[in-house]
């Protein structure tokens, strides 16, 4: 075999590789809502069972894509406010805290929310990071139907109109009774 039919499988084969890590990375991405006992910057403890019954939009990024994740909650609130269904889904925000030193951890938590109304899953170990794919620097953003199971997923960053109307779809398609 010369070398010029070599470095052509040997190119192939390294593509066919790399789809299949790049397959694997998404089979292994959780398509539910994984099984979690959080607490919040106010040290209560929320598991996924509060979050059955109802879509749930989970907003949460690391540190560096906390400032997206006030300007996504706000524009989806109240996009679904204007319809009167804000109600009708649940919020799940999460602060993806790996790699923070124990020694920081009350420091860290100390810059988050004072208002119970905005509390926040202080996710040390990263498990909603690391089922999900999280998208550093990004706010990430999954939309869980009423059983748990992930009805759309998508990182974002500054406010983009054709971003927000894809993800209100989402949510009003899955919302029971009348149409939006």
């Amino acid at each position: 075999m010369d070398n010029k039919m070599l470095f052509g499988r040997l190119k192939i084969f390294v593509v066919l590789l790399s789809l299949l890590f790049a397959f694997g990375i998404t089979l292994a991405q959780d398509s539910t809502m994984i099984r979690f006992e959080l607490k919040d910057q106010f040290n209560h403890v929320h598991t996924e069972q509060k979050f059955q019954s109802k879509p749930t939009i989970l907003v949460g990024s690391d540190h560096d894509g906390s400032k997206y994740n006030d300007v996504w909650g706000k524009a989806i609130h109240d996009s679904l406010a204007e319809k009167n269904a804000q109600n009708l889904v649940q919020f799940l925000p999460v602060a993806d805290l790996r790699g923070v030193p124990f020694f920081l951890k009350g420091f860290v938590k100390g810059k988050f929310p004072k208002e119970p109304a905005r509390w926040i899953l202080m996710d040390w170990k990263g498990q909603f990071a690391q089922a999900y794919n999280f998208v550093p620097a990004e706010c990430n953003i999954i939309i869980f139907d009423p059983d748990g199971k992930i009805i759309y997923l998508t990182s974002v960053r500054e406010i983009d109109p054709a971003q927000l109307r894809k993800i209100l779809d989402q949510i009003f398609e899955n919302l029971p009774g009348k149409e939006y």
